[in-house]
């Protein structure tokens, strides 16, 4: 991480080299996520079970989001990204709100219950955490 390494050095025409490089590689991380996400759709209608989840934290510094969408898409459930706010400032939270289907109730739980472990492995590198913000019944 070129920003824990910055904070240690020593020469300030290499620390700002390290501290812009991190900057640079937020960015394109950002770029690349906004386009996948540009990609991906609109609602989907379904009624097979779901979960809406948001996950908060600094979820591009340590490519939380970028496993988390890997995990989903090597999952059996289909998904929709509904929403992803990135602050302007590398302090500020992002957020993610995603929406995940499965066949069974069993298949969402355990789709949910390994996003909750990526997030409890990641919580204290990333400050991040994931939220159940609706648990929608499939419709008959």
């Amino acid at each position: 991480d070129y920003w824990a390494r910055a904070e240690s050095e020593t020469n300030p025409d290499i620390k700002e080299a390290m501290l812009a490089a991190h900057s640079a590689i937020a960015e394109v991380e950002r770029s690349v996520a906004f386009e996948a996400l540009q990609a991906i759709g609109t609602d989907l209608p379904d009624s097979r079970p779901s979960r809406l989840l948001q996950v908060t934290g600094h979820l591009f510094d340590k490519a939380v989001l970028n496993r988390l969408l890997d995990l989903v898409v090597d999952s059996p459930c289909s998904f929709v990204v509904k929403s992803l706010t990135v602050p302007p400032a590398d302090e500020q939270y992002s957020v993610a709100v995603l929406q995940i289907w499965g066949e069974t109730e069993e298949v969402v739980e355990q789709v949910e219950a390994d996003m909750q472990q990526l997030i409890d492995a990641n919580s204290s590198i990333a400050q991040c955490e994931l939220e159940v913000l609706a648990i929608e019944e499939p419709q008959n």
